[in-house]
Protein backbone atom coordinates (compact mmCIF):
# COMPACT_ATOMS: atom_id res chain seq x y z
CA UNK A 1 0.00 0.00 0.00
CA UNK A 2 2.76 2.29 0.18
CA UNK A 3 3.63 2.36 -3.42
CA UNK A 4 3.68 5.76 -4.73
CA UNK A 5 2.30 5.41 -7.74
CA UNK A 6 -1.20 4.09 -6.42
CA UNK A 7 -4.27 6.50 -5.40
CA UNK A 8 -5.58 6.02 -2.18
CA UNK A 9 -8.92 4.83 -3.69
CA UNK A 10 -6.76 2.15 -5.54
CA UNK A 11 -5.06 0.96 -2.46
CA UNK A 12 -9.16 0.76 -0.84
CA UNK A 13 -9.55 -1.40 -3.59
CA UNK A 14 -6.47 -3.77 -3.27
CA UNK A 15 -7.40 -3.84 0.83
CA UNK A 16 -10.88 -4.83 -0.26
CA UNK A 17 -9.68 -7.65 -2.33
CA UNK A 18 -7.87 -8.74 0.54
CA UNK A 19 -10.64 -8.99 2.87
CA UNK A 20 -12.67 -10.98 -0.07
CA UNK A 21 -8.92 -12.93 0.11
CA UNK A 22 -9.29 -13.48 3.21
CA UNK A 23 -12.59 -14.69 4.03
CA UNK A 24 -12.28 -17.28 1.01
CA UNK A 25 -9.46 -18.66 3.16
CA UNK A 26 -11.34 -18.56 6.27
CA UNK A 27 -14.82 -20.62 4.38
CA UNK A 28 -11.85 -23.30 3.11
CA UNK A 29 -10.39 -23.98 6.37
CA UNK A 30 -14.03 -24.70 7.90
CA UNK A 31 -14.67 -27.13 4.86
CA UNK A 32 -11.17 -28.93 4.63
CA UNK A 33 -9.32 -31.08 7.22
CA UNK A 34 -5.61 -29.54 7.90
CA UNK A 35 -5.93 -26.62 6.62
CA UNK A 36 -4.23 -24.09 8.23
CA UNK A 37 -2.94 -21.16 5.52
CA UNK A 38 -5.24 -18.59 7.55
CA UNK A 39 -4.42 -15.01 8.47
CA UNK A 40 -3.90 -14.17 12.27
CA UNK A 41 -6.45 -11.58 14.50
CA UNK A 42 -3.23 -9.48 14.45
CA UNK A 43 -3.26 -9.81 10.96
CA UNK A 44 -6.97 -9.34 10.56
CA UNK A 45 -7.11 -6.16 12.76
CA UNK A 46 -4.64 -4.79 10.96
CA UNK A 47 -6.10 -4.76 8.02
CA UNK A 48 -9.30 -3.42 9.00
CA UNK A 49 -8.08 -0.29 10.78
CA UNK A 50 -6.00 0.33 7.13
CA UNK A 51 -9.52 -0.28 5.60
CA UNK A 52 -10.36 2.55 7.60
CA UNK A 53 -7.83 4.87 6.23
CA UNK A 54 -7.86 3.87 3.05
CA UNK A 55 -11.93 3.51 1.93
CA UNK A 56 -12.73 1.92 -1.02
CA UNK A 57 -15.64 3.37 -3.16
CA UNK A 58 -17.27 -0.09 -4.46
CA UNK A 59 -18.91 0.05 -7.81
CA UNK A 60 -21.58 -2.39 -7.15
CA UNK A 61 -22.34 -4.41 -9.95
CA UNK A 62 -26.13 -4.71 -10.59
CA UNK A 63 -27.51 -7.86 -8.62
CA UNK A 64 -29.25 -10.15 -10.93
CA UNK A 65 -32.67 -11.63 -8.84
CA UNK A 66 -31.58 -14.80 -7.80
CA UNK A 67 -35.32 -17.05 -10.15
CA UNK A 68 -33.68 -15.34 -13.11
CA UNK A 69 -29.93 -16.26 -12.82
CA UNK A 70 -31.10 -19.84 -11.67
CA UNK A 71 -33.39 -20.62 -14.39
CA UNK A 72 -30.35 -18.91 -17.15
CA UNK A 73 -28.17 -21.22 -15.17
CA UNK A 74 -30.25 -24.23 -15.20
CA UNK A 75 -31.24 -23.52 -19.11
CA UNK A 76 -27.81 -23.10 -20.12
CA UNK A 77 -26.64 -26.50 -18.57
CA UNK A 78 -29.57 -28.34 -19.80
CA UNK A 79 -28.85 -26.75 -23.50
CA UNK A 80 -25.24 -27.81 -22.76
CA UNK A 81 -26.57 -31.65 -21.87
CA UNK A 82 -28.83 -31.90 -25.22
CA UNK A 83 -25.74 -30.80 -27.18
CA UNK A 84 -23.47 -33.40 -25.49
CA UNK A 85 -26.37 -36.23 -26.54
CA UNK A 86 -26.49 -34.81 -29.81
CA UNK A 87 -22.66 -34.94 -30.88
CA UNK A 88 -23.01 -37.70 -33.03
CA UNK A 89 -25.47 -36.23 -35.15
CA UNK A 90 -23.99 -32.92 -35.16
CA UNK A 91 -20.74 -34.35 -36.10
CA UNK A 92 -22.39 -36.60 -38.87
CA UNK A 93 -23.91 -33.73 -40.52
CA UNK A 94 -20.55 -31.06 -39.95
CA UNK A 95 -18.89 -34.06 -42.05
CA UNK A 96 -21.68 -34.79 -44.66
CA UNK A 97 -21.42 -31.12 -45.18
CA UNK A 98 -17.79 -30.88 -46.07
CA UNK A 99 -17.23 -34.04 -47.72
CA UNK A 100 -20.36 -32.42 -50.17
CA UNK A 101 -18.20 -29.41 -50.70
CA UNK A 102 -15.17 -30.83 -51.42
CA UNK A 103 -16.89 -32.98 -54.41
CA UNK A 104 -18.54 -30.06 -55.68
CA UNK A 105 -15.21 -27.95 -56.09
CA UNK A 106 -13.81 -31.27 -57.89
CA UNK A 107 -16.31 -31.30 -60.25
CA UNK A 108 -15.63 -27.63 -61.28
CA UNK A 109 -19.11 -26.69 -60.70
CA UNK A 110 -19.23 -22.99 -60.27
CA UNK A 111 -19.99 -20.54 -57.14
CA UNK A 112 -23.80 -20.00 -57.28
CA UNK A 113 -24.77 -23.78 -58.21
CA UNK A 114 -22.33 -25.33 -55.62
CA UNK A 115 -24.12 -23.20 -52.91
CA UNK A 116 -27.75 -24.16 -53.97
CA UNK A 117 -26.61 -27.74 -54.66
CA UNK A 118 -25.27 -28.03 -51.31
CA UNK A 119 -28.08 -25.82 -49.68
CA UNK A 120 -30.57 -28.18 -51.22
CA UNK A 121 -28.76 -31.61 -50.25
CA UNK A 122 -28.45 -30.76 -46.92
CA UNK A 123 -31.74 -29.71 -46.37
CA UNK A 124 -32.39 -33.22 -47.66
CA UNK A 125 -30.13 -35.24 -45.03
CA UNK A 126 -31.94 -33.42 -42.66
CA UNK A 127 -35.18 -35.12 -43.44
CA UNK A 128 -33.55 -38.15 -42.35
CA UNK A 129 -34.98 -40.19 -39.47
CA UNK A 130 -32.17 -40.31 -37.47
CA UNK A 131 -31.72 -36.85 -37.59
CA UNK A 132 -35.45 -36.17 -36.35
CA UNK A 133 -35.04 -35.63 -32.79
CA UNK A 134 -32.05 -33.74 -33.10
CA UNK A 135 -33.65 -30.90 -35.68
CA UNK A 136 -36.47 -30.66 -34.36
CA UNK A 137 -34.99 -29.95 -30.93
CA UNK A 138 -32.39 -26.94 -32.40
CA UNK A 139 -34.74 -25.54 -34.47
CA UNK A 140 -32.82 -26.49 -37.66
CA UNK A 141 -34.20 -26.08 -41.41
CA UNK A 142 -30.95 -25.41 -43.35
CA UNK A 143 -27.49 -24.99 -42.41
CA UNK A 144 -27.06 -21.67 -41.57
CA UNK A 145 -29.28 -22.60 -38.41
CA UNK A 146 -27.02 -25.82 -37.92
CA UNK A 147 -23.87 -23.50 -38.07
CA UNK A 148 -25.97 -21.04 -35.31
CA UNK A 149 -26.09 -23.79 -32.67
CA UNK A 150 -22.33 -23.39 -32.39
CA UNK A 151 -22.52 -19.78 -31.41
CA UNK A 152 -25.19 -20.90 -28.84
CA UNK A 153 -23.49 -23.39 -27.35
CA UNK A 154 -20.10 -21.15 -26.89
CA UNK A 155 -22.67 -18.36 -25.08
CA UNK A 156 -24.47 -21.48 -22.74
CA UNK A 157 -20.53 -21.86 -22.21
CA UNK A 158 -19.26 -18.86 -21.88
CA UNK A 159 -22.16 -17.70 -19.10
CA UNK A 160 -21.55 -21.44 -17.13
CA UNK A 161 -18.32 -20.11 -16.63
CA UNK A 162 -19.16 -16.82 -15.37
CA UNK A 163 -21.55 -18.35 -12.89
CA UNK A 164 -19.66 -21.33 -11.42
CA UNK A 165 -16.34 -19.04 -11.09
CA UNK A 166 -17.03 -15.24 -11.19
CA UNK A 167 -14.14 -14.70 -13.70
CA UNK A 168 -14.57 -11.63 -15.52
CA UNK A 169 -15.20 -11.82 -19.66
CA UNK A 170 -10.96 -11.64 -20.42
CA UNK A 171 -10.47 -14.06 -18.17
CA UNK A 172 -13.31 -16.59 -19.33
CA UNK A 173 -11.48 -15.88 -22.85
CA UNK A 174 -7.89 -16.51 -21.52
CA UNK A 175 -9.04 -20.33 -20.08
CA UNK A 176 -7.38 -23.26 -22.24
CA UNK A 177 -9.08 -26.02 -23.23
CA UNK A 178 -7.51 -27.83 -20.48
CA UNK A 179 -8.42 -25.45 -17.70
CA UNK A 180 -10.80 -27.42 -15.84
CA UNK A 181 -8.86 -29.64 -13.34
CA UNK A 182 -8.87 -31.39 -10.41
CA UNK A 183 -6.75 -30.10 -7.70
CA UNK A 184 -6.05 -31.44 -4.24
CA UNK A 185 -5.60 -29.51 -1.23
CA UNK A 186 -4.63 -31.30 1.31
CA UNK A 187 -6.81 -34.90 1.58
CA UNK A 188 -9.69 -33.53 -0.85
CA UNK A 189 -10.14 -32.96 -4.03
CA UNK A 190 -11.11 -29.25 -5.62
CA UNK A 191 -12.13 -28.61 -9.12
CA UNK A 192 -10.44 -25.23 -10.79
CA UNK A 193 -10.47 -23.88 -13.73
CA UNK A 194 -7.32 -22.46 -14.23
CA UNK A 195 -6.94 -18.77 -16.77
CA UNK A 196 -4.71 -15.74 -16.92
CA UNK A 197 -5.54 -12.73 -14.94
CA UNK A 198 -4.67 -9.25 -14.26
CA UNK A 199 -6.52 -8.31 -10.94
CA UNK A 200 -4.33 -7.24 -7.96
CA UNK A 201 -1.14 -7.34 -10.13
CA UNK A 202 1.54 -4.25 -10.03
CA UNK A 203 3.52 -4.63 -13.38
CA UNK A 204 2.28 -8.24 -15.06
CA UNK A 205 -0.68 -10.94 -14.91
CA UNK A 206 -0.02 -14.09 -13.59
CA UNK A 207 -1.72 -17.73 -13.84
CA UNK A 208 -4.67 -18.19 -11.01
CA UNK A 209 -6.88 -20.98 -10.48
CA UNK A 210 -10.57 -20.03 -9.30
CA UNK A 211 -12.68 -22.37 -7.43
CA UNK A 212 -15.40 -24.21 -9.10
CA UNK A 213 -17.96 -26.91 -9.36
CA UNK A 214 -17.81 -30.58 -10.95
CA UNK A 215 -20.59 -29.23 -13.29
CA UNK A 216 -18.85 -26.92 -15.13
CA UNK A 217 -17.32 -30.14 -16.92
CA UNK A 218 -19.47 -30.56 -19.24
CA UNK A 219 -18.85 -27.24 -20.64
CA UNK A 220 -15.39 -28.07 -21.09
CA UNK A 221 -15.94 -31.33 -22.68
CA UNK A 222 -18.97 -29.29 -25.36
CA UNK A 223 -16.40 -26.66 -25.74
CA UNK A 224 -13.34 -28.70 -26.84
CA UNK A 225 -16.62 -30.58 -29.34
CA UNK A 226 -17.16 -26.93 -31.17
CA UNK A 227 -13.47 -26.08 -31.53
CA UNK A 228 -12.16 -28.77 -32.99
CA UNK A 229 -14.20 -28.60 -35.61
Amino acid sequence: IYDGNLSKIQIGRRLQDTKVFFSTLHFISTSIDDFEFIPSRNVLDHLNKLMKEYPARVNQTPAIPTRILSHRIKSCFEYIEKFLYFKNQFDQLFRFRSERKINNNITGKNDRSSREILSNDFKIELRKVEYHEFVTFFHITDYIAFRGIIGKVRLAIIEMIHAFTGMRVGETASIAMDGYHIKMIGRQEIPVVRSYTTKMAKDRGYFADWVTSSEIEIAFEAAKIINYL
